[in-house]
């Protein structure tokens, strides 16, 4: 396995649950839910950035946006169970 063969992979993998997860109907009963939506997009965004500067090399920009990532599943962790 090479790295463009993960690259596309992955790319592929995040296609399809950015498919699966806009085709969802949701069901919002408080804030926390728009919060949690909200960082589950921000998510999906970092992912088709990373791949996409992967293929180009820009590879101290891809690791750049992985301290993003662990802040938004941080921020959803918190607003999944954080007290109010």
């Amino acid at each position: 396995m090479n790295v463009q063969d993960e690259i596309a992979r992955v790319t592929r993998c995040g296609q399809q649950l950015e498919a699966l997860l806009d085709e969802k109907v949701l069901k919002l009963s408080s804030d926390r839910d728009w919060l949690i939506i909200a960082y589950r997009s921000l998510l999906l965004d970092y992912h088709t950035a990373i791949v996409t500067l992967l293929p180009k090399e820009l590879y101290d920009a891809a690791f750049a946006l992985l301290r993003p990532i662990v802040e938004a599943w941080v921020r959803i962790h918190i607003a999944m169970i954080g007290s109010d």
